[in-house]
Order: structure tokens, then sequence, then C-alpha cells
């Protein structure tokens, strides 16, 4: 089943949209994760980023659980109080278990995902591009210094080549 992705017009939307974004603040990671011993903006850190910037601009968010076929989903829908203009983001909810706690966090954590993506909230400070979730060796310990040496000295005089090489190994 196809589900719509949003209202026939949106020029309104996406005009107030646009001037909230220009006054939502980023989201602060203020949350802790143990297990990873990582900080992350959680969903209180997303909301307090744009809440301000979209009500003052006349948009609101709903984020409702619905069933389509079969298969559970958060529907996060951003709407134009004064149109009636929305657009819809559907997130899936997958389950380890099928308790509340197990449904309970998957919307918690759909809901954050969801809220910053289609408002375009982000989160302070530097962005990865996930690297941390790749699990890989540092740069340096995929290459020695003697390695490396050989390697820009065979590049020779190419300058931008030894500039990507110092780059995507981290070196001076």
């Amino acid at each position: 089943m196809t589900m719509p992705t949003q209202s026939e017009q949106i020029g309104k939307l996406a005009e107030a949209l646009a001037k909230a974004q220009a006054t939502m603040e980023e989201a602060k990671e203020d949350s802790k994760n143990p297990f990873f011993k990582s900080n992350y903006a959680d969903l209180t850190s997303i909301w307090r980023a744009c809440k301000k910037a979209l009500t003052d601009n006349g948009l609101s968010i709903t984020q409702p659980t619905v069933l389509i076929d079969g298969q559970l989903f958060l529907l996060t829908k951003l709407i134009h109080a004064g149109s009636g203009e929305c657009i819809n983001g559907y997130y899936p909810l997958y389950l380890a278990k099928q308790d509340p706690q197990a449904v309970g966090s998957a919307i918690t954590y759909a809901r954050r995902y969801a809220l910053a993506a289609i408002v375009g909230v982000c989160k302070e400070g530097e962005d990865d591009d996930a690297e941390k979730a790749q699990n890989r060796a540092a740069p340096k310990e995929l290459i020695s210094d003697d390695q490396l040496k050989q390697l820009i000295k065979s590049v020779g005089t190419d300058t931008e080549a030894k500039d990507i090489i110092l780059k995507r190994f981290s070196v001076k």
C-alpha cells in the first residue's frame, strides 16, 4: 500500500518551514549511552531545538503509530496550521521483543530521528558521518609511518595527491 507523503500543495508549509529553520537551534548532545560510551541528543533535546521555531511559524508535529499491511510504523506529520498542508514521514518500528518496554523504546527512538529529519534539526558538534558506527580501525593502524613515507615519495611532486593522502590518513 502506498501512503501519501505530502498534501497536494505545500507552498505555505514550505515557506513557514524555511522561516522556522532560520531560527532553529542545534540539538545538544546532553544524554549519555553507557553501552557505547557516547553522548547523543535525546528526544527532549531535539524538541528544544525546534519547538519554538515551529510554533512561532504556525507549524505543528504529530507522531502517532499506524499499522500498514501488518507492520507498525511511526507516522510523523508536519502540519501548517493556517493552510492544513502537511508532509508525512513513515518510520518502521522493529521490535526486539513484544512487550510494552520494547514498544515504548522503539517509538521514542523513532520519534527522535523522525522529528529531527522532518524539520531539519542537526546535533551540535562534529558529524562523523556514522564513522564510529562502522567500527573500523583508526587510519594510523591501517598504514605504518614507513609505508606512508614510501607512498608519498612514490607520488613525487604531485601536491594534490600528497594532500589527499595526508588528509585520508590524518597526518601532517
